[in-house]
């Protein structure tokens, strides 16, 4: 080594004993570093302030390298910083002025120190970060927003597609509007929507019927019918204050039809506690009649029903629409026992003339129920005896056995008429009478 130092070593050194408290450095780096400064045959023509750069350059280098302890978790930190920041150098022309030269050096001990330091500042970098180099130029660092970090990618090209959070949701589609419960006047119908994209419970909605705001905000709306005509249904759903789909519906209700009915009591021997029944108007079709007190149904428009006794019962009309819609009516009906016998509970065959036969006078060809039915009436005393038989309404009982032997004993007696006509209806009277002389 010489003893000796030209003027750009001296100035080397100088510099080198302002950073001694940074850089610690032996007497084998001065060695190293003046073999590997240029000769002076070699760089002659750069002057002596090149030659000083590149050497304080080369013994920065060694020097840094020397004093730093080099782990692996410390390369990947570093490594996870290095995404966010550049550091640019530059060479020293001839030009330069030492000056200039001093300036570069606290520039590069800057970016040095803040290499050192970026680990305990990494987590204040915010969107946008600059790294100027000694050269001025700027690199900037751009992370990601929130509504960009939502990527798809194209199918056919292969290529990322960006978009924002909103865009990137799915599309939202109200297919159509369920109807549950029949749409009739005075129902109460529930309507939900058929929806693609979303589940129910992720949007509100809005309801419109007619143009009227409802004031249900929910999925399924209950609404009672209160009118027959068209009705409109509309239904938005909404996410984050913005109508996403829209559907509307029109209803057709049809006009109510009010049945009534009216009814006849029947007073023919065959059909005494009967009636018979009508509806109007007549041209209704799809009727059911209920008797609760007889658990009897009808299906007919104008139906007969044999009650079997005398009363009064409550009958109802229900009408059914082609849509399923009903209407129906009660009534109370009277039932009698409207056919009469008139029959005698006495009669004297004493030869005077007056009331000398029996017969009811209800059967007689002169009241006009009995024609060309088939007839029969027996007479038995009270030991059951048949004293007296016919099968014609115009021969009646004369108090004679048979009506040709001895005068019959005074004394009550049985009679039974029994009726079948050609509608094969059957009907059976019985009662009592006297004999008196």
């Amino acid at each position: 080594m010489k003893n000796k130092l030209n003027n750009e070593e001296q100035f080397l050194r100088d510099k080198l004993n302002q950073a001694e408290a940074e850089f610690n450095y032996q007497e084998s780096d001065w060695q190293e570093i003046q073999q590997k400064l240029p000769k002076k045959g070699a760089l002659g023509n750069y002057g002596t302030l090149l030659k000083a750069g590149i050497g304080f350059a080369i013994l920065v280098a060694i020097a840094y390298l020397a004093n730093t302890s080099w782990d692996d978790s410390e390369a990947i930190a570093s490594g996870q910083e290095e995404k966010f920041s550049t550091i640019e150098t530059t060479t020293t022309t001839s030009e330069e002025s030492s000056k200039d030269l001093e300036e570069k050096a606290k520039t590069t001990a800057s970016n040095e120190s803040m290499l050192n330091n970026k680990e305990s500042s990494s987590s204040s970098v915010s969107e946008e970060k600059a790294i100027k180099g000694s050269d001025e130029k700027t690199v900037e660092i751009k992370l990601p927003s929130e509504k960009e970090q939502a990527v798809i990618v194209d199918e056919e090209t292969e290529t990322p597609i960006r978009k924002t959070q909103e865009e990137a949701l799915p599309s939202v589609e109200l297919k159509s509007l369920n109807i549950d419960g029949k749409a009739c006047v005075e129902s109460i119908i529930s309507l939900s929507p058929n929806i693609k994209g979303a589940d129910l419970n992720d949007l509100s909605y809005k309801w419109e019927i007619d143009g009227i705001k409802q004031s249900s905000v929910e999925a399924i709306l209950d609404y009672k019918i209160e009118q027959s005509g068209l009705l409109k249904f509309e239904l938005s759903a909404i996410r984050d204050n913005k109508i996403v789909a829209s559907y509307g519906m029109k209803l057709n209700i049809p006009e109510v039809v009010k049945a009534d009915f009216t009814y006849q009591d029947m007073a023919t021997p065959y059909d005494d506690f009967s009636a018979e029944f009508t509806a109007i108007p007549e041209e209704l079709e799809n009727l059911k009649w209920e008797i609760k007190e007889m658990d009897a149904t009808m299906k007919a428009s104008t139906p007969y029903f044999n009650f079997g006794k005398k009363g009064v019962f409550d009958v109802t009309l229900i009408h059914t629409y082609k849509n399923g819609c009903t209407t129906e009516i009660s009534k109370p009906v009277f039932i009698d026992q409207d056919f009469k016998t008139l029959a005698p509970n006495a009669f004297t065959p004493d030869g005077n003339d007056l009331n000398e036969a029996f017969i009811p006078v209800g059967f007689t060809p002169e009241a006009g129920i009995v024609l060309n039915d088939e007839f029969r009436m027996s007479i038995y005393d009270y030991n059951g005896t048949l004293v007296y038989s016919t099968t014609s309404n115009k021969q009646p009982w004369n108090g004679r056995l048979n009506n040709s032997g001895n005068v019959l004993p005074e004394g009550s007696y049985v009679w039974k008429v029994e009726l079948k006509n050609s509608k094969g209806q059957e009907a059976n009277y019985a009662g009592k009478v006297k004999i008196m002389y």
